[in-house]
């Protein structure tokens, strides 16, 4: 069998367990970690499904998050990221 290598120079993780995958999660939320995707130079691909937008109730509340289309909130949300399905 062939191997091939790539040489890979930026942020890249393991998010093999439930704990490094929530470490992942909190350092993209974090405005000091270098995960920027903000960033003009990154280039994210990514499937779109359509799904509804999402949805924020009067009584919701959302600090230091990130919520994506097909979330309905009616409570508080801190610290998370939140997904579709």
């Amino acid at each position: 069998e062939n191997c091939f290598a790539y040489s890979f120079e930026g942020y890249w993780k393991d998010v093999g367990t439930i704990e490094s995958l929530w470490e992942a999660n909190m350092e993209f939320l974090d405005p000091e970690h270098p995960l920027n995707i903000s960033e003009d130079t990154w280039r994210i691909y990514t499937s779109n499904p359509v799904t509804p937008p999402q949805f924020l109730t009067e009584e919701a509340q959302i600090k230091h998050s990130l919520v994506v289309d097909g979330c309905y909130i009616a409570g508080q949300v801190d610290n998370s990221l939140l997904s579709r399905d």
